[in-house]
């Protein structure tokens, strides 16, 4: 599944949200790249102090959703959903409607879907790709449609989790991201075995072996 990219990425926001936010927040997002979970809980907390302190919401919420990141990665779903739950509400403060809101309803929904909640987790996540489409932002949606696709097939919805992958595949060729195109081949290969149309199967799985970086792909992902 697809949790969309917090501050230590590239993520667009206002230009009167206060600067040093993003600078001071790196060291917590350096440790939950390299998995030192106890240094990004501190740095993250002292960060999201200071942003208490100087009334700075948005900035407030983003370490909000850093947080929730990192107790979803220590496997905590209940943290995870309690912290991307109040970044939503500091957000929405003065933020509706933005790209923020998209990945944080994205990450809502997942942890939620994650918990074994279906029904507010798969809402979430239609709301955050409703977002990510009324922004123009493709990339956004691709990401929420293979999420929806994984819901959709654990519900036995096989024909909506088809036609969620083969959204999200479209989009991440056109763009020429290589690494998801992969997963989402393998996902429709798993869909198309799971409906008894193994020579379709078959086919997606020899698409996602034909990817130039399909090694690069399963490399990393054995790492996580």
């Amino acid at each position: 599944m697809q949790i969309a990219p917090g501050r230590h990425q590239a993520q667009r926001r206002p230009a009167f949200a206060a600067q040093p936010g993003d600078c001071a927040a790196l060291p917590g997002a350096a440790g939950l790249l390299v998995e030192d979970y106890d240094r990004s809980q501190t740095d993250f907390l002292r960060n999201l102090a200071l942003f208490d302190e100087t009334g700075d919401d948005f900035n407030a919420s983003r370490v909000l959703n850093d947080l929730g990141t990192l107790y979803q990665a220590r496997g905590a779903l209940g943290e995870a959903v309690f912290y991307y739950w109040q970044a939503l509400v500091r957000l929405l403060s003065g933020w509706a409607g933005s790209s923020e809101e998209a990945m944080m309803r994205n990450n809502l929904g997942l942890a939620l879907v994650s918990l074994g909640d279906d029904t507010p987790g798969a809402a979430e996540l239609e709301r955050a790709r409703a977002l990510y489409d009324r922004l123009s932002q493709p990339q956004g949606v691709a990401r929420t449609q293979i999420n929806l696709g994984q819901v959709y097939r654990r519900r036995g919805d096989l024909a909506r989790a088809s036609a969620s992958y083969v959204e999200a595949l479209q989009i991440f060729r056109r763009f020429g991201d290589q690494r998801p195109v992969v997963d989402v081949l393998n996902s429709l290969g798993l869909l198309a075995r799971q409906q008894g149309r193994l020579d379709q199967a078959s086919d997606y799985y020899l698409k996602a072996w034909e990817q130039p970086n399909r090694c690069k792909t399963w490399a990393a992902r054995r790492r996580h």
